[in-house]
């Protein structure tokens, strides 16, 4: 699969459905919290974890999602909150890869379908 700058994506170490109630729920959060930051972090064979922040020592709101694959090694990624809040109404595909991308995609039952990519960010 090919995306802007012709992304080239070899495999995703993680993968989890995010409903449109759970991208909803998220955004909440990132609202609430101003948060600027979504953590991805899973341990091999674990449940994958998203941790939204606005830093280090402020609150956070973290949920749990069940993999769609297994997860072979440790995956610690970070992303701006910014991503995900500005994501269409869907459901999603959220696929990691952990040397720093995460493909977001989706099928309306209209049958378009789209792919959004977004990179790593170095935290402060």
């Amino acid at each position: 699969t090919r995306g802007p700058d012709n992304i080239q994506w070899s495999k995703s170490d993680a993968s989890i459905k995010l409903s449109s109630a759970d991208l909803k729920q998220l955004r909440r959060m990132i609202g609430t919290l101003q948060a600027d930051t979504i953590r991805f972090t899973a341990k091999k064979n674990t449940a994958l974890t998203m941790s939204i922040t606005k830093g280090p020592n402020d609150n956070s709101y973290e949920e749990t999602f069940a993999p769609e694959n297994a997860i072979d090694s440790d995956v610690n990624l970070a992303i701006e909150a910014e991503f995900l809040s500005l994501l269409p109404d869907a459901d999603y595909l959220l696929e990691i890869n952990k040397d720093g991308i995460i493909r977001a995609s989706f099928t309306t039952e209209g049958g378009i379908s789209a792919e959004l990519f977004t990179g790593e960010v170095e935290e402060a």
